[in-house]
């Protein structure tokens, strides 16, 4: 599928000093499609886990949607 890219990253923090429940970590993803000549799609998304911030998994999402022209 050469119109679709998939992009992520994982970043693990372990502080020092501290007991192995407050690993923080946290997830970015990017998708991108090509629809067509002129539209793009993107996808975005994140989530993070801190213990010292929210019990749960935070997370957050978006969805553009752009024209693209190239002139010759």
């Amino acid at each position: 599928m050469q119109n679709i890219h998939l992009t992520w990253r994982y970043a693990l923090f372990i502080p020092y000093g501290r007991p192995l429940a407050n690993i923080n970590h946290r997830l970015d993803a990017t998708l991108l499609a090509r629809v067509n000549k002129l539209i793009n799609v993107t996808i975005n998304g994140t989530a993070l886990y801190n213990i010292e911030t929210a019990k749960g998994i935070q997370a957050t999402e978006s969805l553009a949607l752009g024209v693209m022209y190239k002139f010759p």
